[in-house]
């Protein structure tokens, strides 16, 4: 990354810049929609998860792996 001030090449520019993506953090992660609290089993049900990493800042992208698993009662999410 090249780094200017006041028109002026700062010391040291350009720079090597390393990203990695955020992994889910599921326990910052936010559930919400109808299906959480009323569905009838065999039929669609909507659930919108707001998927959250470390620092608690939403994933920009999609792509994580969740496991959606409802037993009697109990909804239960686990990263992939």
């Amino acid at each position: 990354m090249s780094v200017t001030l006041n028109n002026r090449t700062v010391l040291g520019s350009p720079f090597k810049v390393h990203a990695w993506p955020h992994e889910l953090y599921l326990p910052l992660s936010r559930m919400f929609g109808d299906g959480l609290y009323s569905c009838t089993a065999g039929k669609p049900a909507q659930v919108t998860i707001l998927a959250r990493h470390l620092s608690g800042t939403p994933l920009a992208t999609g792509g994580a792996q969740l496991k959606l698993t409802v037993e009697q009662n109990q909804l239960t999410v686990k990263g992939g």
